[in-house]
């Protein structure tokens, strides 16, 4: 009787999983009526602009203004940033401040002639712990629709 019940288990836990598996592939299918975008890549905004930095460098703000790129960064890392330099890839120039106090915010402007699109560049965000002098380069991300 043991093996009887043992074989029926088995039987019903493949059937479980077959079943699983199918409801699995008809929800990951698309159907015919729903559009082939996801959430951010609308009809209306092809290309989310956005910016980000790794954790404790905050990209508050940022625009393109036909020449340079904007970019308002707050310093959350705990400690006082000095020789802050920011940069962005395919730009000759760069911006600087001398210190980011802890909490602080500036805006960068990074002089950029950019094509008339949509453009992902990295960010390059070096600056030197006030506290231990060890220097660090961070990199990021940016986003924009160029007009």
């Amino acid at each position: 009787m043991g093996c009887f019940m043992m074989k029926i288990s088995i039987i019903i836990a493949l059937m479980m999983y077959v079943f699983l598996v199918g409801c699995v592939n008809i929800y990951n299918s698309p159907q015919e009526n729903t559009p082939k975008h996801r959430f951010f890549e609308s009809p209306d905004m092809p290309n989310p602009e956005m910016c980000t930095l790794p954790a404790g460098i905050a990209c508050m703000d940022f625009r393109y203004t036909r020449s340079a790129i904007e970019l308002n960064i707050q310093n959350g890392a705990g400690f006082n940033m000095t020789d802050v330099v920011v940069g962005v890839e395919g730009c000759d120039k760069t911006d600087m401040i001398s210190k980011l106090v802890n909490s602080q915010t500036n805006t960068f402007i990074i002089e950029c002639p950019l094509p008339s699109s949509f453009v992902s560049r990295k960010v390059l965000f070096k600056y030197t712990n006030e506290v231990t002098g060890i220097e660090h380069i961070k990199e990021g991300e940016v986003k924009l629709k160029v007009s």
